[in-house]
């Protein structure tokens, strides 16, 4: 089900948010993108991918949660901010935390939800320290 001209939208007397298929075409055409630092794997998977456009991207975010990128931000842009963020902390890299890294002069956070002690960690957040939606209005 669509519905034209939105992206997200409430749905019957349960009022349940759902999303247009556009986020679900860039979902299923997404692999598992893969970052190693220093012989440990940081993964970002789908369902890592789906939390951060729902929250921080302009074009599927239904409710605002914190702050959002510049709508013509792309999965390879999001993927260089991750692989640049783990490259500028590594040997520093929190365990279940966050890392800032600035990537064409705009300040971006990345988090791990997960350590990689059996070599394999996992990418969780990646958002913009200033709302850029609301620096280009």
């Amino acid at each position: 089900m669509t519905v034209e001209g939105w992206h997200t939208y409430h749905v019957g007397e349960l009022d349940v948010w759902v999303h247009n298929e556009c986020l679900e075409a860039v979902l299923r055409n997404y692999r598992p993108t893969i970052f190693n630092v220093d012989g440990a794997d940081f993964v970002m998977r789908a369902k890592d991918l789906r939390h951060v456009l729902v929250r921080h991207h302009p074009d599927y975010v239904g409710e605002k949660h914190g702050t959002l990128f510049d709508p013509s931000i792309t999965v390879k842009d999001l993927n260089s901010i991750i692989g640049q963020a783990l490259r500028e902390n590594r040997g520093n890299i929190p365990v279940g935390g966050q890392m800032r890294t600035t990537y064409q002069g705009v300040d971006y956070k990345v988090g791990t939800r997960e350590y990689p002690t059996n070599g394999h960690g996992n990418i969780g957040q990646i958002f913009p320290v200033e709302d850029l939606l609301a620096r280009r209005e």
